[in-house]
């Protein structure tokens, strides 16, 4: 449990946090609550409406059936209910036609969404109950809404084949109110002795009152704003509106929480909030149902209150989605039924005697990372270096410099043959060969560009060859109308290559590294917000989900030097100065002031971005040149809180956060990158920020990397994961074993984190030993190899040790362990005599020790107890990963 509102939802507290319920809310403070985090999801379906008969009249029903023929001719059925107290609510709110067309997707299910009749609001809410009549002009009670969702069911059993469902495995489903009416008409089909194939319950509320909360559960309610904490005359209320009359002890005919017996009761998952209130009475079902001896699958979704299906592009919401189809996809024997390593095993799951927790583990470090220029990506071997960084280190996008420049032949407004001048054309073309090979290769192997659209082309530049070996050409343009239509055409053309719905799923960012002038930008601040609104106004007059987004500046600071409109060297001599860099004040640099432009023009600014190099390089003011900071082990973090704050804070409450450049330093000469110092420091920082960041993309996967032109020798300080070689550094091994983790945290501490899929419930882990005897420091920049070597004096072994109960018995683990004695490529080249230019035998050599890892195996015993006991050197990680495929107690 995490006791606290997951990151997407504390971002928009700020909205509903001074309302004491939810009612007194306005409707536009609610429309921005609610907002869609995302585009809805993507599925090749067909919606049809159709009507049913029912005991009170026609029921409308909204069916969805993926396209094609199924293997088996059919397919499972789920008939689904929203929610919305029973007085709300309809087929269009994101709760059914979301939900419906998830499950579908996912599960290649057919999926009968249900429009019962409402009851009537409640009067305390300014509602009638003339407002909602059944077909005798009485107001809607219980059981018009259950006989409305069981005709449903029944008229789907009656005939499968008209639906086109296997009537095997026809399940009932549904959501909060619409989960009461799921388990209310189960009940009467187990009277009858025809249950459904299981039952789906998320967020249930099936009680006449709010059973008692234990202290965690109360605690984690008060965690909410007090706007989501339904209070109690809210749900007497509900149900005394759906009843006609206030509940009794007696009414166990009409309340699922309260029925007689339960005997009988199908298979069933029941999923509840962890901050929600009603998670008691989710809870008391569930431990009545397993009483009862039904197969119960019980889910707490970690830091989420009442009602999180009924957002769009919500991650919480796609984990619930991913279970319910897992639960689907499920065999036709009901006693097959359970998710494999399913959330039964979660309350089964303890490490070191205390219940697994349920957070989110955002992946952080594979959803981006960097490369040096597009035309790299032309090479072989740059191409080979990333289909294994997808492969292995789990990469779902790239991003680089360079898209428009010359050698991407992209803008062309002349066009020579090689020994006369060149021709000047009568008006400038776009083309696009060379771009195409490098995002067809990017596509290809499985991922996507993060589209960073720089730099100026030479014809357009107002300067040119600002920058690099390439000679960059970091220059506003000559013309903003003929950029706009450099963009405009590059945009549309991907639209035309890749589809409309593949190029949604893209970022762009406008430019990178404005601030840093006249390096990256020789334009002032404001001529730089010119270009992100005309970028971001092109971008979205082709289509409004398209993603825009910056300002893409470097590194904070705690001074002034940005503050205006071009880049004042004395405002850092303080900070060039400073005794003690890490007591300043540092800051953002340019996103508080493009929020501000954006929001005074009504903009789109659909995500932010920066870079958190943990250093600076400041002027001392006494003309001898810079002071190099390095800031201290948890800057990133702290970084990235203020991030989170100043967005939760600003008009644009539910932009993204994207990273695009993160290393231990920006130098790409600095030898600490090729060491097992740098590994443990990532995989530390990278686990700090896992919450906090959408995307923290690496400066960079490959050491193909040319700004200063090619490295010298193969262990040159690049900033890869691999060396130009393909030898693998320390810090590939790390993000693999990042990659290796799940997406729930078990536990995590100072020492790691475990971890558990919701895929497939497999517990997995990575630890590390990052020196106590550092204090607070981080790794430091070093210009050679022999100089990084002292941090191997530092620090003293640590004993990591685990009890890990829950897990099936018979699973095997494999660990491996980075340290000095293993996968430590840059120190054998070093006793080599670190050669300049390797022979192939050298380079087989090497690619050899990076890869010896120290491994072993650990097998569960029959107590289903892994003992962990890892003694881990200074600067060591570890990871422990399922190697055989076990019915382990795992996860939803």
């Amino acid at each position: 449990m995490t006791g606290r509102l997951v990151p997407e939802l504390e971002a928009r507290r700020h909205l509903i946090e001074g309302y004491a319920e939810l009612p007194q809310v306005p409707e536009a403070v609610v429309a921005r609550w609610k907002a869609p985090f995302g585009p809805p999801e993507d599925w090749d379906l067909t919606v049809v409406d159709q009507v049913l008969p029912g005991p009170h009249g026609p029921v409308p029903v909204r069916v969805y059936t993926p396209m094609g023929t199924p293997p088996e001719g059919v397919r499972p059925c789920l008939v689904w209910m929203h929610g919305g107290a029973f007085s709300w609510g309809d087929l269009d709110m994101a709760e059914a036609h979301e939900v419906a067309r998830g499950i579908a997707g996912r599960a290649d299910a057919v999926v009968v969404s249900v429009d019962y009749r409402l009851c009537p609001v409640m009067p305390e809410l300014g509602g009638s109950v003339g407002d909602r009549v059944d077909e005798r002009g009485a107001p809607v009670r219980f059981p018009v809404p259950q006989d409305d969702c069981l005709a449903v069911l029944d008229a789907v059993r009656a005939d499968p084949a008209r639906f086109g469902v296997d009537a095997a495995r026809i399940a009932v489903g549904g959501a909060s109110a619409g989960a009461f009416l799921a388990a209310a008409a189960t009940l009467r089909t187990v009277a009858e002795g025809r249950a459904p194939w299981q039952t789906l319950l998320v967020y249930p509320m099936l009680h006449p009152r709010v059973p008692a909360l234990g202290p965690e559960l109360a605690a984690a309610v008060q965690a909410a704003p007090r706007a989501l904490q339904f209070p109690a005359w809210m749900v007497e209320a509900t149900n005394r509106t759906a009843l006609g009359r206030e509940p009794e002890p007696s009414d166990d005919d009409v309340f699922p929480g309260l029925a007689a017996r339960l005997e009988g009761f199908p298979p069933t998952y029941v999923e509840n909030g962890e901050l929600d209130a009603f998670r008691a009475s989710g809870e008391l079902f569930s431990t009545r149902l397993r009483a009862a001896g039904v197969d119960v699958v019980e889910v707490t979704r970690a830091g989420v209150p009442h009602g999180h299906l009924d957002w769009v592009g919500f991650g919480p919401a796609r984990d619930t989605l991913d279970a319910l189809a897992e639960r689907m996809r499920a065999p036709r024997r009901p006693e097959e039924i359970s998710m494999p390593h399913d959330a039964r095993a979660l309350d089964a799951l303890r490490v070191d005697g205390v219940p697994a927790s349920d957070a989110p583990l955002h992946h952080v470090w594979n959803r981006c990372v960097g490369a040096g220029r597009a035309n790299e990506a032309l090479r072989a071997d740059w191409q080979a270096h990333f289909r294994e960084a997808v492969d292995v280190l789990g990469v779902r996008s790239v991003r680089f410099h360079g898209l428009f420049h010359d050698d991407m032949f992209v803008y062309r407004a002349t066009y020579g043959g090689g020994f006369a001048p060149p021709e000047v054309l009568p008006e400038p073309q776009i083309t696009f060969s060379y771009v195409d090979m490098v995002f067809d290769a990017i596509l290809d192997a499985g991922a996507r560009p993060f589209v960073e659209l720089g730099f100026m082309p030479r014809e357009l530049a107002t300067q040119t060859e600002t920058l690099f070996w390439w000679k960059a050409h970091c220059s506003p343009p000559t013309d903003m109308a003929e950029w706009v239509r450099l963009v405009s055409e590059t945009v549309r053309h991907w639209i035309e290559r890749y589809g409309l719905d593949e190029v949604r799923e893209w970022r762009f960012e406008v430019w990178n590294e404005p601030n840093l002038v006249p390096h990256f930008w020789t334009g002032t601040r404001t001529e730089y917000f010119e270009l992100y609104e005309a970028t971001a106004r092109a971008l979205k007059a082709i289509d409004p989900q398209l993603r825009v987004g910056g300002p893409s500046t470097s590194v904070f600071v705690p001074d002034t030097r940005y503050a205006g409109e071009t880049y004042d060297r004395a405002a850092e001599f303080a900070t060039g100065q400073a005794p003690d860099p890490d007591a300043l004040d540092w800051q953002p640099v340019w996103v508080r002031e493009l929020v501000d432009w954006c929001a005074e023009r009504d903009l789109p600014l659909d995500f932010l971005s920066t870079h958190l190099y943990p250093t600076d390089y400041a002027a001392d003011g006494t003309g001898s040149g810079f002071t190099a900071i390095h800031r201290h082990v948890d800057a990133t973090e702290q970084d990235l809180r203020l991030m989170r704050e100043l967005i939760a804070a600003s008009p644009y409450p539910d932009a993204e956060l994207h990273i695009t450049e993160w290393s231990s330093s920006p130098s790409s000469r600095d030898r600490t990158h090729d060491t097992l110092f740098a590994a443990t420091y990532i995989t530390r920082a990278f686990l700090k920020g896992a919450a906090l960041a959408d995307s923290i993309s690496y400066w960079t996967f490959t050491d193909i990397f040319e700004e200063g032109g090619a490295g010298l020798g193969p262990f040159h300080g690049g900033f890869g994961f691999v060396t130009e070689q393909g030898i693998h550094k320390p810090t590939f091994h790390a993000v693999a074993m990042l990659n290796r983790l799940g997406d729930r945290v078990v536990h995590q501490d100072e020492q790691g984190v475990i971890t558990r899929s919701s895929a497939d419930g497999r517990v997995s882990a990575v630890f590390l030993n990052y020196p106590a005897a550092m204090g607070t420091r981080g790794v430091e920049q070093h210009d050679s190899y022999a100089a990084t070597r002292a941090y191997r004096e530092i620090g003293t072994s640590r004993r990591v040790r685990h009890t890990v109960t829950g897990i099936a018995p018979g699973t095997v683990f494999q660990v491996e362990v980075i340290d000095w004695e293993h996968g430590n490529a840059a120190e054998a080249w070093h006793q080599m005599g670190e050669p300049l230019n390797l022979t192939r035998a050298q380079t087989a050599e090497l690619k050899a020790v990076a890869d010896d890892l120290h491994r072993w195996t650990i097998t569960v015993p029959e107590s289903g107890v892994l003992e962990l006991d890892l003694d881990l050197p200074a600067w060591a990680v570890a990871s422990v990963t399922p190697v055989i495929a076990s019915a382990a107690a795992g996860a939803p």
